[in-house]
């Protein structure tokens, strides 16, 4: 095999592995996993990356009593706040 043959196939190697490894820090966004990979693998992780943090972040709601019980106690503080 020729030398740039061997580091076409290396450079392809480590930018979908840095995709992939970049794409998991993205499944608490809008924008979704999915969508940073492949547009990490179609441009370049730093795009993916780019395009990751410009997304906003999912509001997820508590799923632990307690943390449904903070969450229900937080709304009602803002209530009171607010008369």
């Amino acid at each position: 095999m020729d030398d740039l043959t061997d580091y076409l196939i290396l450079y392809f190697l480590i930018t979908g592995v840095l995709s992939l490894i970049l794409s998991s820090f993205f499944t608490d966004r809008k924008i979704g996993m999915l969508v940073v990979l492949g547009i990490s693998l179609i441009f370049s992780p730093i795009i993916g990356l780019i395009v990751g943090l410009s997304s906003e972040k999912i509001k997820s709601k508590p799923t632990t009593k307690l943390g449904k019980f903070k969450h229900h106690k937080e709304q009602l503080l803002k209530k009171i706040e607010l008369l």
